[in-house]
């Protein structure tokens, strides 16, 4: 080959418009060139009919599910006639709920029903449910109620509709050829058990927005490799993904979240398996232990919040977590989870950073030795979550207590069984001491109630032994039932005028109580308000006179 032909060789190569060079005559070389502007153009038309251009181009490793379910159009194939639907006006919803009972492997949902948009998705017992391998639900549909697709074993693909806010309990559970769930972007609440056992769900995009990812949510989805969780979660719940064994990879799409994560969300995934020994984190959130603890346990600098049962578990208990005698809490923590260090027998002293600002129910319950603790002036929630136990409930050693004055409520059992607690300061501004926050109290004295106060609730300071005079603030308007109950050494009360009603047993089995100011305001007593009372003949007889509430009421 000469030189010269080299460099033609060149040349062409490096026109982008030709793929090869042969040696040809030039009408060889005409013809081919006609050939591939044929088929050039053959291409585009194809590409025009099937939509095809570069901004909504497609991967195509991408599967069609991916596709269907972000643009949510409408399948081709033919709606389900209504007999095969179960349904029902939803008051809450303010439209239709259906539910699957036919016999088809494509299921679309109707938009509307008697003129009535359908809102829901429901549940029936259908014996033909693991024929179904498509599901298409339209827009409009905002909830997929409880287990409205439980154990669809042969459904692999479901359009779910950004309009969707609610994925119930179990709404997906052992739908074990489920390989692919893009979810909508309105999505706030994934409850527990929702994507259960899904086997072969290789892949989940959580969108921003959501905000809760309920217990077991994703348990035993063992295909499952990574998940990013956005920054609009608060909370995620115990074993959420507990067994998805490929999970090697969890990421925050925002580094600086405060979220609430169980310490077993994560339990027997690859992540939490490989993690070592020390504080288990995510992030700035601390959500478990591993290993040995010694009598100081003093969490990291730049930890914001410490999740739920960070240091206790009923099923996987840390024995070492009886050595703690002291918790040392660095500023930067802004929340302590449900249970965070609940009985930790052996814990005497904590000290709270000013920064925390949330405790949630349980986080001290049962540390029976906690005898020093002070409450930061920023902290504005004591007790919140869903979780019944008190925050400082059965700390029987606590002894003295001050409430900041950024809290507005005493959650329900706060410091209920504190035996050793004898004085407790409210501050002006407090509204609501809720339902037995301070029942069992036996050592408890004196009590000064600030004006602020509306709500004292059911049984809140009942078996208080050692209180001998109440005077009740003057926002109350009802004493519930049971508030009082069995003060033994309850002498006397003062109730302000303003109070309508005193409750069912408010102040029964009071043994010693003699006098008690009834203003004219009261003019609903119930039967057994003062019952096993030794009350003074003229009070009983005032009382008699206003009980209109209970039998034959």
């Amino acid at each position: 080959m000469t030189a010269e032909n080299c460099q033609m060789l060149c040349a062409d190569d490096c026109n982008p418009r030709k793929s090869y060079i042969v040696d040809q005559k030039e009408d060889n070389h005409l013809k081919n060139l006609k050939l591939l502007s044929v088929l050039l153009v053959s291409v585009l038309l194809l590409a025009g009919c099937n939509n095809i251009t570069p901004d909504n181009a497609t991967n195509s490793n991408t599967p069609n599910i991916s596709k269907q379910e972000v643009t949510n159009k409408p399948p081709k194939w033919e709606q389900n006639p209504i007999e095969d639907f179960d349904y029902e006006y939803s008051e809450d919803l303010k439209g239709v709920l259906v539910s699957y009972k036919g016999e088809s492997e494509r299921v679309m949902f109707p938009t509307e029903i008697n003129g009535d948009p359908v809102k829901g998705i429901g549940n029936t017992e259908n014996p033909q449910r693991g024929k179904v391998t498509e599901v298409y639900i339209p827009d409009g549909i905002q909830v997929v109620d409880n287990a409205a697709f439980e154990d669809y074993v042969s459904l692999k693909s479901v359009t779910i509709p950004d309009s969707v806010t609610v994925i119930g309990l179990a709404a997906f559970e052992d739908c074990k050829s489920l390989e692919i769930v893009n979810l909508p972007k309105n999505l706030k609440d994934i409850k527990s058990w929702a994507f259960k056992n899904c086997k072969v769900l290789s892949e989940i995009n959580l969108p921003e927005g959501l905000e809760h990812i309920g217990s077991e949510a994703f348990e035993g989805c063992e295909a499952l490799q990574a998940v990013t969780i956005p920054s609009t979660v608060k909370e995620i719940e115990e074993e959420a993904f507990s067994g998805c064994e490929k999970l090697a990879e969890i990421a925050l799409a925002d580094l600086d979240s405060v979220i609430d994560i169980h310490s077993e969300a994560f339990i027997d995934t690859y992540w939490h398996n490989r993690f070592p020994e020390g504080f288990v984190l995510i992030g700035d959130n601390l959500i478990g232990y591993k290993g040995d603890m010694t009598s100081t346990l003093t969490i990291p600098e730049g930890i914001k919040s410490i999740g739920q049962s960070a240091f206790y578990s009923i099923f996987n208990p840390n024995p070492t977590v009886d050595n703690v005698v002291s918790v040392v809490i660095p500023e930067g923590v802004e929340f302590i989870g449900a249970e965070a260090f609940a009985y930790m027998v052996s814990l005497k002293r904590v000290s709270l950073p000013k920064s925390l600002r949330t405790i949630n129910k349980g986080a001290f319950e049962g540390c029976t030795s906690l005898e020093d603790i002070t409450l930061p002036e920023g902290l504005t929630t004591l007790g919140e979550g869903v979780y019944a136990g008190g925050v400082f409930e059965g700390c029987e050693t606590l002894t003295s207590i001050k409430i900041p004055e950024g809290i507005k409520e005493i959650a329900g059992y706060t410091f209920e069984g504190c035996k050793s607690l004898t004085e407790v300061i409210f501050h002006e501004g407090l509204k609501s001491i809720k339902q037995g926050a301070f029942s069992s109290c036996v050592s408890l004295k004196n009590i000064v109630f600030p004006d602020s106060i509306d709500e004292i609730g059911p049984s809140a300071f009942s078996r208080c032994d050692s209180l001998t005079n109440i005077v009740l603030p003057k926002q109350l308007t009802v004493i519930e039932s049971g508030a009082f109950q069995e003060c033994r050494n309850l002498e006397s009360v003062i109730i302000p005028d303003g109070v309508t009603e005193i409750g069912y047993e408010a102040f029964a089995d009071c043994k010693s109580l003699v006098t008690v100011h009834i203003p004219d305001s009261v003019t609903g007593i119930w039967y057994n308000s003062f019952e096993d009372c030794p009350l003074d003949y003229e009070i009983r007889r005032l009382i008699d006179e206003r009980e209109t509430l209970g039998i034959g009421n």
